[in-house]
């Protein structure tokens, strides 16, 4: 049984009205927020803000880890449903098999439920059964919709990639056989990404077990299926899938580092394979031309910098120590695209104003993801020898 740890996610909070945040103004009013878990348990967690240089709880129940939405406003995210609170072995026993799905106002604090439990669920000697499991949700591009991939505890052959439309209030089942992950421990395929051409989601071949890339246009569905080369990949990809807007060239790609020295990039349209070639170049999606640049050197020799933030110019901005071996999920950069923030040793280094800030989490908190802004990923310099 797989069981969840402390998570800490920060996340941007921006007051403004209802839609998406115009503006550097707007973009401009920010606050920190993080979830966790205490490292003695798995269910006990909470959601905090850090306002005038102290942690303040945001009152939300049974909170895991979401994401928040490109205008900052909202916060989709998975929450531990009430039952599981009193069946027998306890929630820490039973954590992650089952999850709903909430809706949070950043400005209001309230809560809306889009997806949540079955009325058949059975609680049995052993546990339950009938429940659902599901991803930790992403969103559409423009903000106006969420996407999220789930199946059925106990788990059967096959999963669902489904949508919530939050001006309607309707989800709808983009697709009800999504193949699973046949090396994991339940199959539920969650890794995915949403883009302007469509939804990609990594997954294994039914049949072979291949490793395979999924796209979906969310209207019409399945697209093409598209099987990952190499025999010696390494399992689930070590990076991506994520949509980079090629600059040289039209239209958008699909990343993917399958192994240490093998990076890919999947036409959608056409499912041609190719090789990256260039370094990858991250700004925020709100502030594309005056935003930090998070510059990823993929190709990186072993005496070479993995990571180097840069200004909108061009010009290396800082370093910090042992910043080369933080993960892509553990580095952001503000919606204003003036600062950035990386997560090391259970510590928020924030860089702001031409300084770099500490800021350590909560008491009995252990940190292991930090989100801010949303990170647009486009091609960078190319490389002499890779292409």
């Amino acid at each position: 049984m797989h069981k969840s740890i402390l998570i800490i996610s920060v996340f941007l909070w921006i007051w403004n009205g209802i839609g998406p945040v115009q503006g550097q103004d707007a973009r401009s009013h920010t606050a920190l927020l993080i979830s966790g878990t205490y490292s003695e348990t798995t269910s006990q967690r909470g959601l905090f803000r850090f306002v005038d240089g102290a942690w303040e709880q945001v009152p939300v129940d049974n909170f895991y880890r979401g994401a928040i939405s490109p205008d900052g406003q909202w916060l989709a995210y998975l929450s531990m449903p009430p039952f599981l609170q009193d069946i027998e072995g306890g929630p820490d026993f039973w954590t992650g098999t089952a999850w709903d799905i909430q809706l949070l106002d950043l400005q209001t604090m309230s809560t809306t439920p889009i997806a949540v439990q079955p009325d058949s669920i059975t609680v049995t000697d052993n546990g339950y059964r009938d429940g659902i499991k599901r991803s930790i949700p992403v969103w559409s591009p423009d903000g106006s919709a969420v996407a999220w991939t789930e199946q059925d505890y106990p788990a059967r052959d096959t999963a669902r990639l489904m949508i919530y439309d939050p001006g309607n209030n309707t989800s709808s089942v983009l697709d009800d056989a999504l193949p699973q992950m046949r090396l994991s421990a339940d199959g539920l395929p969650h890794i995915f990404a949403w883009g302007m051409p469509g939804i990609v989601v990594f997954t294994n071949d039914p049949v072979d077990s291949t490793d395979i890339l999924r796209f979906y246009d969310e209207t019409t569905g399945l697209g093409k299926s598209v099987q990952l080369p190499g025999e010696e990949a390494d399992w689930p990809p070590l990076a991506g899938p994520l949509w980079i807007t090629q600059v040289e060239a039209a239209g958008d790609v699909v990343g993917v580092q399958s192994s240490d020295n093998a990076w890919y990039i999947i036409d959608p349209l056409t499912g041609e394979i190719g090789n990256l070639g260039t370094q990858l170049e991250g700004v925020t999606a709100s502030s594309l031309d005056d935003s930090i640049r998070l510059v990823w050197n993929v190709h990186a020799q072993e005496s070479e910098p993995v990571w180097q933030f840069q200004s909108a110019e061009g010009s290396e901005m800082f370093a910090a120590e042992g910043v080369a071996a933080i993960p892509l999920h553990r580095i952001t950069i503000a919606p204003s695209g003036d600062a950035a923030a990386y997560l090391q040793a259970n510590t928020i280094h924030l860089w702001q104003d031409q300084i770099l800030t500490q800021i350590e989490p909560p008491e009995d908190l252990r940190v292991e993801a930090i989100y801010w802004g949303q990170i647009q990923w486009q091609t960078g310099s190319a490389y002499d020898d890779v292409g």
